[in-house]
């Protein structure tokens, strides 16, 4: 029994770390190829997220590698975030990568079209939403590790800022009117609730 116990967590943990690898390899590879970034100087916003979301992967891979979770029920919610943080991106991903490049989060440059399909349909913000669950993850599986909190916390909150100046962004613009009425019909950032 305790042979079977043994592999069984083995196997629960190489199952979180491929996910969040494959998390990691996804978020690094669209923001490298997928999303705009302007030339000259960053943003103090991006660089904050940039190396706030560098040490959150690193955080929650270094407790994987090196602590076994005990507790299922944070494994369970753990792997659930990340498993929906995975459904979303790569929905917004494959949704987008057909479509336009976006801008990379507080950009200077004015949104240019609206994306009404795929996640977009019912979510302002997808990508922004798929960030948050794997930070949330990241937070269970760090066991609630004071880095991942403050990062996992810092980083939502410049992702609803972010979506906040990008919707002003369009009310700014020519979009405003077709925006405002997509507005109407989805949510910000979370399904259901903002």
């Amino acid at each position: 029994a305790n042979v079977y116990r043994g592999t069984k967590e083995i196997i629960v943990s190489i199952l979180i770390l491929l996910v969040q690898i494959f998390l990691c390899s996804g978020f690094i590879f669209s923001a490298s190829k997928y999303f705009k970034k302007e030339s000259g100087t960053v943003r103090p916003q991006q660089l904050a997220i940039q190396i706030l979301g560098i040490v959150q992967i690193l955080n929650s891979l270094y407790f994987s590698l090196h602590f076994s979770v005990e507790n299922r029920a944070v494994q369970a919610i753990s792997l659930f975030f990340f498993f929906i943080s995975i459904v979303y991106f790569y929905w917004a991903f494959s949704t987008v990568r057909k479509q336009v490049q976006l801008n990379f989060a507080f950009s200077k440059s004015s949104p240019q079209s609206i994306i009404q399909d795929g996640p977009y349909g019912h979510l302002r913000h997808p990508f922004y939403f798929s960030y948050i669950c794997a930070w949330i993850g990241a937070v269970f599986i760090t066991q609630f590790s004071v880095i991942s909190i403050v990062a996992g916390i810092t980083l939502s909150i410049l992702y609803v800022l972010a979506a906040k100046q990008e919707e002003h962004e369009f009310s700014q613009n020519n979009l405003k009117n077709l925006y405002d009425t997509y507005k109407q019909k989805t949510y910000r950032i979370v399904p259901f609730l903002y």
